[in-house]
Formats: C-alpha cells, sequence, structure tokens
C-alpha cells in the first residue's frame, strides 16, 4: 500500500485521485475566505462546529459531518462556533485549467 505525505502525492499512481491534502485548524477569530478549486474537495470535519457557505447556501457543520464541494463551487468557512474547528480536507486531482490552490474571482 503507498503512502504518501504533502511532498510525494503529485508522484502517486493514477489510481490516487489526490492531488493535495491536509489537516485545518480553525480558531474563532479565523475565517476562510470565498474561493473554488479545480478540482472536487472534501472536508472531513473532526472536531468543533462552523458556519459555512457552498454552492450558495450556508450550513452549520460539526465534528463526524463530511462536506463535498465540486469543481468550480465557490465555498468558504463564514464563522467558527466552536473551537478548535479541525478538518481533514482532500483535493482530487486538478481538472480543467488545472491551477492549484484557492482561486479567486
Amino acid at each position: 500500500m503507498p503512502i504518501f505525505n504533502s511532498e510525494n502525492i503529485k508522484d502517486a499512481p493514477d489510481w490516487v485521485d489526490i492531488s493535495s491534502f491536509g489537516i485545518g485548524i480553525m480558531k474563532k477569530e479565523n475565517i476562510l475566505e470565498l474561493h473554488y478549486h479545480d478540482c472536487d474537495e472534501y472536508w472531513f470535519i473532526i472536531s468543533g462546529k462552523a458556519l459555512i457557505r457552498t454552492e450558495g447556501e450556508t450550513f452549520t457543520v460539526q465534528k463526524g459531518d463530511l462536506v463535498c464541494t465540486k469543481m468550480g463551487e465557490k465555498h468558504e468557512v463564514v464563522q467558527v462556533l466552536e473551537e478548535d474547528f479541525i478538518t481533514l480536507w482532500i483535493e482530487t486531482r486538478l481538472k480543467g485549467q488545472k491551477r492549484p490552490g484557492h482561486l479567486h474571482d
């Protein structure tokens, strides 16, 4: 079984449909600005609670939830409601224009 980290994920075989991943930790004073990606993104909520916006709607998410955001869909963390808001985020392989990172209009 292959083991990857943020440095070597770019060398993953084709069947590993991941371009980037990590752990996000946010405090109450943090927000995550409105952005989108050239890939699909998944956030598994490990702890805490937050108000997020995705697909033009606002949701409260908490421990155990999975947020699925398709390529090009704008999303953000509006407010951290309960610290520590911790997510495991995974981005699929880049598609379309294949631009990495957070994209803005």
